[in-house]
């Protein structure tokens, strides 16, 4: 596929609606002074150059502190009492 066409199908459907969303939670979250979520340290928007993937594309890098605890990236695999027991020390941590 040519990268012209990647380019073009990239601004027809971009997926960095996601990044955005994490960017302004992070934020959020850090103006709350939460205690249980990163802390957003840099956030970079690029466009990608000839020699990248989507030449004319971009690339959003989000830095931010590591935290101590579990992944939570199996969340919805857990019981709901487990679940449960997340979202209490999550409503904790922004008191």
């Amino acid at each position: 596929m040519p990268s012209s066409f990647k380019a073009h199908l990239w601004v027809l459907r971009p997926s960095s609606r996601s990044a955005c969303k994490e960017i302004l939670r992070l934020k959020y979250f850090n103006e709350k002074d939460c205690s249980v979520t990163p802390l957003l340290l840099h956030k970079e928007k690029i466009i990608q150059g000839p020699n990248l993937p989507i030449p004319g594309g971009y690339i959003v890098f989000i830095v931010m502190e590591k935290v101590p605890g579990v992944p939570l990236t199996d969340f919805w695999t857990y019981d709901r009492p487990k679940r449960d027991r997340f979202r209490e020390a999550f409503r904790k941590g922004m008191s």
